[in-house]
Order: C-alpha cells, then sequence, then structure tokens
C-alpha cells in the first residue's frame, strides 16, 4: 500500500527543499503537485489562452501528460520529450497558475491527475492545502510557514531576480490563491514549522522525527 507525505504552505517558505531532502531519507519519490497546475500553464500560454477561458482550458489539462526522471541528481519534467524544468519556473508561469486555482473543473482534473500520479508510488508531496483539501488519511502531513520578507530572500536567491521584484510577485501569488478559495486551512493532525529562522537542516531533522513512524512499518 502507498504511503504519502504532504508537504503544505504558501510559495517560497522551503517545501520543495525539504521534500527532495526527506523523500530521500524515507526512501520515497517526492514530487511537487504544482507541478502539473505549472506544465498546464505553460501549455495553455504556448497557446495563448486567457487564465480565465476555462472551456479551452479543460482540454489541455485533461490531456496532459509528463514524465518526471531523475538525472544526475536532480529531477527533471519532460513533456513530449522536452526538458521543461526550467520553464515551468517562472514568475509569469507561477502567476497565471494560480488564475487558473479557483475552478472548480481545474481544480477536478488537477486532483484526477495527482491521484493517477500516486498510485503504487510512496511519496512526499509539495502542495498548498493537500493535507488539508484532497489526502486526508496520508500517513503525515506537515505545513511550513515563514514571513513574505524571507520568502522573498529565498525566491529571489533561487531565481537570480531583485528582492523587490520578488516581494511583489509573492503578495500577488499570495492574494490570487486566497481570491480563489485554495487554500483549506490547517490539515487535520499536521506539524506545523514555522522556518523563518530554521534552517533546512532543522527543518529536516524536525520533520523525520516527525515521519519515524513510517520508516518503521
Amino acid at each position: 500500500m502507498s504511503k504519502i507525505v504532504t508537504v503544505d504552505g504558501l510559495s517560497a517558505t522551503g517545501k520543495s527543499t525539504l521534500v527532495k531532502s526527506l523523500a530521500k531519507e524515507l526512501g520515497f519519490t517526492g514530487f511537487s503537485s504544482g507541478t502539473l497546475f505549472r506544465i498546464f500553464a505553460l501549455l495553455a500560454l504556448q497557446q495563448g489562452l486567457e487564465p480565465d477561458n476555462v472551456k479551452a482550458l479543460v482540454p489541455i489539462f485533461e490531456n496532459l501528460d509528463f514524465k518526471q526522471q531523475t538525472i544526475n541528481g536532480e529531477d527533471r519534467i519532460f513533456v513530449a520529450g522536452q526538458d521543461v524544468t526550467r520553464a515551468i519556473q517562472s514568475n509569469e508561469i507561477a502567476l497565471y497558475a494560480s488564475r487558473t486555482h479557483g475552478y472548480t473543473e481545474i481544480r477536478n482534473i488537477f486532483f484526477d491527475k495527482l491521484t493517477e500520479f500516486t498510485q503504487n508510488r510512496n511519496l512526499v508531496l509539495d502542495g498548498r492545502s493537500l493535507g488539508a483539501r484532497y489526502f486526508h488519511d496520508a500517513d503525515r502531513k506537515i505545513v511550513l510557514e515563514s514571513n513574505l520578507e524571507q520568502r522573498a530572500k529565498r525566491r529571489s536567491l533561487q531565481l537570480g531576480k531583485p528582492i523587490g521584484e520578488t516581494y511583489k510577485y509573492l503578495k500577488e501569488i499570495d492574494k490570487e490563491l486566497l481570491n480563489s478559495n485554495w487554500h483549506a486551512g490547517l490539515p487535520l493532525g499536521a506539524l506545523i514549522i514555522d522556518t523563518t529562522n530554521r534552517t533546512a537542516e532543522q527543518v529536516l531533522e524536525t520533520s523525520l522525527q516527525f515521519c519515524s513512524h513510517i520508516i518503521e512499518k
């Protein structure tokens, strides 16, 4: 039976770093659920579609197909044989994706695709509200929090963008998520970690202690 650990939180709270290291320690596969939305956004933008054109967007998401491969220790995302890992990390892609979250049709397809991906896999999943909205029976649920200033610093270093630009972008993303009603509150039984003043190693250690029973089973 598959085992699932969800790691939820806003952008740049340290989710991807934790998912990668925690998955390695547990012997699981790490996956960012936002990858599905980002690939979808990339394909939609390539076709020049507006994020509110739900009728045209639905078939794009329904037909979405991708592969995740680990190459030289790094997870890479391929669509139609093309490596889109870098392309889907842009602020433009993330903002477009966030503007589609509020549509029920899009959310339903997202969950169907994610459920399909989780079959017969032990996973550490990165998302926004996975533990509260979708995976109520996950083996462990973790929520990462951090103040906006620290999040902007992290994302600025990641993308090589000015902090001011990143700060503005994150505020816009947070606003879009709030308007879309995507956030479903804190999942029951979750471990909440404020990463503002903690190192990645400290966050991992706390998370491993919380997940120890999964390894012992």
